[in-house]
């Protein structure tokens, strides 16, 4: 998932939760009316229809409408719906609890709700509509309890308008942090890219594409390392193209670049993906096997020599090269040293014999 994709399934999830909010706010108002119900001292039935009955039809239309919009509106638009339903939310629970000045400062609930989005834009059109919503309201509650003062206005739009710059400090705050994160994030990876590279560098060889000399011992010794523990059947083979001193001579080192790169690809498209390729140095290439016998070895390794017998190259006017192979398998009372000397002395055997041919250490 790219980057907008994320952030708009972000943005529904969050409409989602707001609405789902929303929801359980009402089914909380209609609790603590309730539970107003048993101790007020007004008429129970005109108390049940103001306070509870009449409001909480209202706040469910509003709510439906809303439900309706959630699912018919793009995402990006509805946290305005949404804040636009919290503020006749609030309006609707402030006047029907008109009794209390205090009630007042519910109209900060769809402020604060709007800072969730972390949008400056949401944030000051949230801002905007409770101000607005605050005079309306305000009017009608100070006609429904004429104990309402002026002063009580003015505190109340002094506290949305102190939330809206203290949310709106807090969201420059918050973006700044975002962009500081952001950019050492991106300098980390920068970073990592870059030390992934030189590794790359320094264990790759540039001719072949396979690893090279020094990444093929340091792998080496991870691998016994570990399998002191495992007992896992090991092999390595040695891998000389015959003859290629003369194919330098004759056609030219620019050839024999070409058909080293061209014998790496062999090696490396007959292997497993556990098994590992290396250019040991010159025209010697070595193949390390994990979890394999030696029957599968020698598949793998005479599978690898007919491709490579059978590959023509231009630069030598269609002709092939073919290639010495020595084999040997690790024993666990026996080192490093010992198992590379056995698959060279394997490869010695090979090119003694004629060359073009795979031999294995424990055949002598």
């Amino acid at each position: 998932m790219d980057y907008n994709c994320a952030c708009l399934a972000n943005l529904k999830e969050w409409n989602r939760r707001v609405v789902s909010a929303y929801w359980i706010a009402m089914l909380f108002y209609m609790l603590a009316t309730g539970s107003n119900l048993l101790y007020t001292s007004e008429d129970k039935e005109v108390f049940f229809r103001a306070a509870i009955l009449l409001p909480s039809i209202k706040i469910v239309i509003v709510l439906l409408l809303t439900e309706i919009a959630y699912r018919n509106l793009k995402d990006s638009l509805l946290p305005y719906v949404l804040i636009v339903s919290g503020n006749l939310f609030a309006a609707i629970v402030i006047l029907s609890i008109y009794e209390k000045t205090l009630i007042l400062i519910v109209l900060l609930f769809p402020l604060f709700s709007s800072v969730f989005y972390f949008d400056k834009k949401i944030v000051q059109f949230a801002s905007i509509v409770s101000l607005l919503t605050c005079i309306p309201v305000f009017y009608l509650f100070q006609h429904k309890n004429p104990f309402t003062e002026a002063s009580d206005f003015i505190t109340i739009l002094a506290l949305l308008a102190a939330g809206s710059v203290i949310l709106l400090k807090l969201m420059k705050r918050g973006l700044e942090m975002i962009k500081k994160i952001e950019i050492m994030v991106q300098k980390e990876q920068e970073l990592l890219y870059r030390n992934k590279e030189m590794e790359t560098m320094v264990t790759t060889d540039a001719l072949t594409g396979l690893k090279n000399h020094r990444a093929f011992h340091e792998y080496m010794d991870r691998l016994l390392f570990s399998n002191s523990s495992e007992k896992k059947q090991i092999q390595i083979a040695l891998i000389d193209i015959d003859n290629f001193k003369q194919v330098n001579d004759t056609y030219g080192h620019h050839v024999g670049d070409q058909i080293l790169s061209s014998v790496a690809a062999a090696i490396r498209k007959g292997l497993g993906e556990e098994d590992f390729a290396g250019r040991y140095g010159g025209e010697e290439f070595v193949v390390i096997f994990r979890e394999n016998t030696m029957k599968q070895c020698c598949r793998k390794l005479e599978a690898i020599r007919e491709s490579i017998a059978l590959l023509k190259h231009e630069g030598m006017d269609g002709k092939a090269v073919t290639v010495s192979i020595g084999l040997n398998e690790f024993t666990p009372d026996k080192g490093k040293d010992f198992l590379f000397i056995g698959a060279d002395r394997a490869l010695y055997e090979a090119k003694k014999n004629g060359k073009n041919q795979t031999r294995i250490a424990s055949d002598f």
